[in-house]
């Protein structure tokens, strides 16, 4: 990332613009692009990403709970742009000077940042298509592009635009209309560095993503990494992918991954192709707010792939805080045709000494806000329960064993806490070795208990958890440790 300037003036970027086309709609091109941004945003970069699909545009839903104009009525975007271009050059047929163009495309005057405080400086700024008011339809489909283009010379502004855009962001992310028109031309060919082909799995989408791939390297006439992304995709072709090279979906698009310059084609393929998830299929949302980082099979994991494939580097979303995650993840409700349940789903056993009763509730509230089901005496253990077998059914039952020592701990001389601890042991014997179980916690500058767990070892062995000192990082990383 560049640098900023003194004083709090940016530096100048040299941002890099990529184009999200598909050949028909409904592929989850747009749903691709809001998680990418997400994710670029969420690991430190200046992000903007832009609603160029004028005529079907809904790029805002996914930022749906962070916009203050949440309908766009009011928000002016690329048609308003590219409108008061279109007047300046019709009224003054002497429209060449550059410092005018220059000024006309200055794209922050249009842009709206999203209200979310992402980590490490990050930032996502959108750009929407237009004010979606009456006239927003006859705005679009008056406007002469080949007038604009051929008459007027409206390259000169959209390589202004570019400049702009590259000043003030380090990835420009452009969702494109769909098929062959002129607005898709300008986003595949015009604008971009790099172009994702997003497709689905049959043949009329295929064709129609390597055809517009064919016509975009023609008419270029400069460098362009072209990349295919398959969309949707049954989780049990995803495997066939790799395997396959003579299948069709390869047989059209591996010269293209090979031109790209990705270290393995076959290893590409799997790793890039979207799977279905039903819960999605209710409305726009994003994967962050659903889904935890680094967990296989997820579609969070496939758009940090992609996000990894846009820059040139690794890209890991980082754990969110449980009480912004929560929050975000009720905002998105509400705009959902069906809610949703957590993706995640643990059972972790939590046992304590009642002196630590406010401690251990916060930390479950937290596990509980991510989908983690947890088990804790006061809220489990009903009048007349057996309460040893209880205790026992659960413990085996559970996914984790979660054990908060404290110095409050430490001074008791008994305890149920110690019955609930040699139940545990006497399951962590029986369980895999390599398994991770047993999770040790300190809540406060105390000494694990020297329990022998068999084989010469005693708990103190096992790598402990220290929610003394930061508390934040502490409950993400006991977060990441449950779900990974």
């Amino acid at each position: 990332m560049t640098d900023r300037g003194r004083e709090g003036v940016e530096a100048r970027r040299d941002g890099k613009i990529i184009t999200f086309y598909s050949y028909k709609g409904g592929v989850g091109r747009t749903m691709a692009l809001a998680n990418v941004a997400w994710i670029l945003a969420s690991t430190g970069r200046r992000v903007l990403a832009v609603d160029w699909d004028l005529d079907s545009p809904g790029l805002h839903r996914y930022f749906y709970p962070f916009l203050g104009d949440k309908d766009q009525i009011s928000s002016s975007g690329v048609i308003d742009l590219l409108d008061r271009c279109y007047k300046a050059a019709r009224d003054d047929v002497a429209f060449s000077d550059e410092k005018v163009i220059e000024g006309l495309a200055q794209v922050l005057e249009y842009v709206v940042t999203l209200d979310w405080e992402f980590p490490g400086g990050g930032k996502l700024d959108f750009l929407p298509p237009g004010r979606q008011d009456s006239a927003y339809s006859a705005r679009v489909s008056r406007f002469d592009w080949d007038s604009f283009w051929e008459r007027y010379g409206g390259h000169k502004f959209i390589e202004a635009l570019k400049c702009s855009m590259r000043e003030h962001y380090d990835f420009i992310l452009v969702d494109s209309r769909t098929g062959t028109s002129d607005t898709a031309g300008i986003c595949a060919v015009a604008l971009p560095d790099d172009v994702l082909f997003c497709f689905l799995m049959n043949r009329q989408s295929i064709d129609g993503a390597a055809a517009v791939a064919a016509s975009v390297r023609q008419l270029a006439q400069r460098p362009l990494r072209l990349l295919p992304v398959p969309m949707r995709v049954d989780e049990d072709d995803i495997a066939h992918l790799r395997n396959n090279s003579q299948s069709y979906i390869r047989q059209r698009f591996d010269r293209m991954v090979e031109d790209s310059g990705v270290a393995s084609v076959n290893d590409y393929w799997p790793s890039i192709a979207v799977p279905f998830k039903k819960p999605y299929g209710y409305g726009e949302l994003l994967a962050a707010f659903v889904e935890l980082p680094g967990q296989p099979g997820t579609l969070l994991a496939v758009y940090e792939r992609l996000a990894s494939v846009v820059t040139g580097s690794e890209c890991r979303l980082p754990v969110m805080d449980p009480q912004q995650r929560q929050n975000g993840l009720i905002a998105f409700q509400g705009e959902l045709v069906r809610p949703i349940d957590m993706v995640v789903k643990r059972r972790a056993f939590l046992s304590y000494v009642r002196e630590d009763l406010a401690a251990v509730v916060k930390i479950a509230d937290a596990l509980r806000m991510v989908g983690i089901d947890v088990w804790m005496d006061r809220t489990h253990l009903k009048v007349g329960d057996r309460w040893a077998d209880t205790i026992k059914d659960a413990i085996s039952e559970g996914d984790y064993f979660l054990a908060f020592f404290s110095r409050a701990y430490s001074n008791r001389t008994s305890t149920y806490m110690n019955e609930e601890l040699l139940l545990a042991v006497e399951q962590l014997r029986r369980r895999p070795r390599a398994r991770r179980w047993f999770i040790p916690i300190t809540l406060d500058q105390c000494e694990i208990p020297k329990y022998p767990i068999g084989a010469g070892e005693t708990l103190e062995q096992i790598h402990h958890l220290d929610f003394s000192d930061d508390w934040s990082s502490s409950i993400a990383q006991l977060i990441t440790a449950i779900v990974d």
